[in-house]
């Protein structure tokens, strides 16, 4: 009888394990290519005040709004952690983007516009009627669309190499054309002043590579299409799986771009973009390789919805198979009733708490939410 027990509980742990497993995904190959051919809600999804254009060009903000913010991620989310080991995958990125301010006498320009990694987008709350509130400026002036101006943290992990053309004492600005890279904070970790202005309505191509092995980001701009041999910008000890730590995280992040006005005006657009991740670090080619071979746009396939239904119907039973597998072995063991019982009990409401962060964190959950 004990055996009997002792089995049944063995199997069902064992059951767990393998769920629990099954949620943490391993590093998959990324790679895709948008060259003139942004298109929200299918491409890329498009938050505040961005928008996609006729020609296939995203648009941030492409018109001169005052105190206003666009975000623009990728489709899909990219597995940059794998949560088993705790390495982070290498990536490589390169886009071609201007910024053309309006210069107001009375205004001046814009804030500026950055290239982000975000855990998540449920936060992202940049409405397109502003007012004075401090939730509606959240979002917008020095924040450059993706951090709160109050205390300089958004609701999600995030890591961001800003393309800034406003000087903000409050951010330690270094001038009014520089480049940063911005870790949960809009006060740059490490900076760098640029030669030539970044509002002046040139296009501009811009890489940032990262190596997970190292930890090393790396960034360049040029007004060639020619990736420079030195870069701009370096930082070190840029850990992602630290950055993005959170109980609920997947180890997926949202890629993409983010720009902001404050009472200064500027349009943010971006033309082509091209993205490569791997968790092989020493063969992973550059993005700039994949620029001008295609005009669409590749992704990693669709998670399966089969593959997904199944999980969630195995993870939401376990809790029951749990209760019932104990109350099998109170029943069984007789003396034991209320010691057991009350432990099935403790046991499904655990369960049942992880099914319920399972299930939200799967696609199609609601993360799209703006």
């Amino acid at each position: 009888m004990y055996k009997a027990c002792a089995y049944a509980v063995l199997l069902l742990l064992a059951c767990l394990g393998r769920s629990h497993a099954a949620g943490n995904e391993t590093i998959a190959d990324v790679s895709f290519v948008v060259n003139n051919e942004f298109a929200c809600g299918t491409i890329v999804t498009c938050m505040g005040f961005a928008e996609s254009s006729a020609q296939g060009r995203l648009l941030l903000l492409p018109e001169y709004e005052e105190k206003a913010s666009g975000v623009a991620v990728f489709r899909d989310r990219v597995q940059l952690v794998d949560l088993t080991s705790g390495e982070s995958a290498s990536f490589s990125t390169v886009f071609s983007f201007y910024v053309n301010a309006e210069r107001l006498p009375q205004t001046g320009v814009g804030d500026g516009i950055t290239f982000a990694l975000v855990s998540n987008i449920s936060w992202v709350n940049v409405s397109r009627t502003v007012d004075d509130s401090s939730r509606d400026r959240a979002f917008h002036s020095a924040s450059l669309g993706v951090f709160a101006i109050d205390g300089g943290r958004g609701s999600s992990e995030t890591v961001a190499v800003e393309f800034d053309t406003l000087n903000n004492d409050e951010t330690s600005d270094k001038n009014d054309s520089h480049i940063g890279i911005d870790v949960n904070d809009n006060v740059s970790k490490t900076s760098t002043e640029l030669e030539f202005l970044l509002s002046g309505g040139k296009v501009r191509r811009a890489w940032v590579d990262y190596n997970g092995s190292t930890h090393r980001m790396e960034v360049r701009i040029s007004d060639r299409s020619q990736r420079p041999s030195a870069a701009d910008l370096t930082y070190d000890n840029l850990n992602l799986a630290e950055v993005f730590d959170n109980t609920n995280w997947d180890g997926r992040v949202w890629v993409g771009f983010t720009a902001s006005n404050g009472v200064g005006t500027s349009k943010y657009v971006v033309s082509q973009w091209s993205f490569v991740s791997s968790a092989n670090h020493s063969s992973l080619p550059q993005a700039t390789d994949q620029l001008g071979a295609s005009g669409r746009a590749s992704s990693p396939p669709p998670p399966s919805s089969s593959s997904s239904s199944l999980s969630a119907k195995i993870t939401a039973i376990l809790p029951l198979t749990a209760a019932l597998t104990l109350a099998l072995c109170a029943f069984l063991l007789g003396g034991f009733v209320d010691d057991l019982f009350a432990g099935a009990e403790v046991c499904a409401q655990q369960l049942c708490s992880s099914a319920s962060e399972f299930t939200q964190s799967m696609p199609g959950s609601g993360i799209f939410t703006s």
